[in-house]
């Protein structure tokens, strides 16, 4: 029976590593950034004054390491054109999502002069912008080869080192720049290392307590997310799928009774109708609603709200219509860290744009539907009329404080099927099935002796 158990706990245990190890292994890699800023334009007061010089700004980016070189016939230069698959950051209390545009590059110069450059188009202040970091060195002594790097270069060995937010058509006329004083791996493996070596030394010390505290020490001090604050986006409601979640798709009256509209019929929303779902939804001023409707109309609508939402009834903020600059907003009854919705926008308004806030009114991030978390879109609208829609699921995970409230800022805009869940982190999991595994392993040692059962 002992043999059995031993068997188990390190069979879960290696194959949690070994999945860990898997995925340090998988071509994208992760690493994390950070500074402060040391430079600002902005001359539409798009920031509002809360980025200055000083900001601290954070974030990650993660790259596909098996990216062609567009170059391969040039020793010295390296070009992966579409090598960025994430880009998430914080400057102050405005968010960075992306890549989501036409810019997404990184580049490797081992010449004269080497460098290393990141560029890729994100959402910044609901502005399509570019970010970038770049490290460079007045000699050819740093790098040796034109490939993307499997590792993390010293910033020491680089006498440049900046990150930069920017316009390059200068249409937009805000520019921040920062100098770049972090940048490290994702640090995900080394949780998995660090757990691996605690289990070692816990089957000679056999001290499940000893064990159970390293292993908590383990997941608070490199657990990858915890110092992290930018969101993640989430563009899909599948990212829901494996968690607990509630899900609102205004179907029903707050007691959970059909709501049946005619079509067109509409209905005003009271504050507190799904509280007992975990949420309150308001208006930017009561007037306004919020409103539910039957949104019915042409076959074109119909289908965009088909794709991601629940017809026939949507979410909106004007009373007659529903078409006008409205913001709606969204406060949490119990903490979630997880919150997204289906939106159909006309588009000849402003996209929608989702904020996340915690409870200190700090912004986490925001997400807005832009080309690149568009779904589609559909020609038509519920009255007849030839506007197009654009539609898609926008959302956002919090990775390291829980959402209190959050806002749709919007502009002809219907909403449907809103996601509330509390997502945990991958490490924090695997830490945990560890730690569980080890403690019942040992208690069985405990109870077990020369084949005698000392079972109470």
């Amino acid at each position: 029976m002992k043999r059995f158990n031993r068997g188990i706990a390190n069979g879960v245990i290696l194959g949690a590593i070994g999945a860990g190890g898997i995925v340090a292994r998988a071509a994208p890699i992760t690493w994390t950034f950070g500074g402060t800023i040391t430079y600002v334009r902005d001359d539409l007061n798009l920031l509002g004054g809360q980025v200055t010089v000083g900001v601290p700004y954070s974030g990650l980016f993660t790259f596909a390491s098996d990216t062609p070189d567009a170059l391969p016939d040039d020793p010295t230069e390296g070009w992966y054109s579409g090598a960025l698959v994430h880009i998430d950051g914080r400057v102050g209390p405005f968010g960075l999502a992306g890549p989501n545009g036409l810019v997404n590059e990184i580049l490797i110069r081992d010449g004269l002069n080497d460098r290393i450059t990141v560029r890729g188009s994100a959402n910044f202040t609901a502005t399509d912008m570019v970010f970038q970091v770049f490290l460079g060195t007045g000699d050819a002594r740093t790098l040796v080869t034109d490939g993307l790097p499997s590792s993390v270069p010293l910033l020491s060995d680089f006498e440049l080192a900046s990150f930069r937010i920017f316009d390059p058509t200068e249409t937009v006329p805000l520019s921040l720049i920062g100098s770049l004083e972090s940048l490290v791996p994702e640090p995900a493996s080394c949780v998995l290392a660090l757990a691996a070596s605690t289990l070692l030394l816990c089957r000679r010390r056999r001290s499940p307590a000893r064990c159970g505290a390293l292993l908590a020490v383990a997941t608070v001090a490199l657990n990858p997310f915890a110092d992290a604050a930018p969101i993640v986006v989430l563009d899909d409601k599948s990212d829901f799928a494996e968690f607990p979640h509630t899900v609102i798709d205004f179907e029903t009256w707050g007691d959970g009774q059909p709501l049946q509209l005619g079509e067109r019929e509409f209905v005003n929303v009271p504050p507190e109708w799904y509280a007992e779902s975990g949420i309150t939804i308001t208006a930017r001023v009561p007037s306004e609603g919020p409103w539910i409707r039957n949104a019915r109309g042409s076959a074109a609508f119909d289908a965009a709200h088909a794709f991601g939402g629940s017809p026939p009834n949507v979410l909106f903020t004007a009373p007659l219509v529903g078409f006008e600059t409205g913001i709606l907003r969204f406060d949490f009854l119990q903490p979630i860290n997880a919150f997204g919705l289906f939106v159909i926008n006309r588009t000849d308004g402003t996209s929608a744009t989702l904020e996340l806030f915690d409870e200190t009114d700090a912004l986490l991030g925001s997400v807005r539907l832009d080309a690149a978390l568009r779904d589609g879109i559909s020609l038509g609208s519920p009255y007849g009329t030839a506007y197009d829609w654009e539609y898609g699921f926008i959302g956002g995970y919090s990775r390291d404080r829980m959402i209190a409230y959050a806002m749709l800022r919007e502009e002809f805009t219907q909403v449907d099927d809103l996601y509330l869940a509390v997502i945990a982190e991958p490490v924090t999991i695997v830490l945990t099935a560890i730690s569980v595994v080890m403690f019942t392993w040992h208690r069985r040692r405990g109870r077990w002796h020369c084949g005698v059962c000392h079972c109470a």
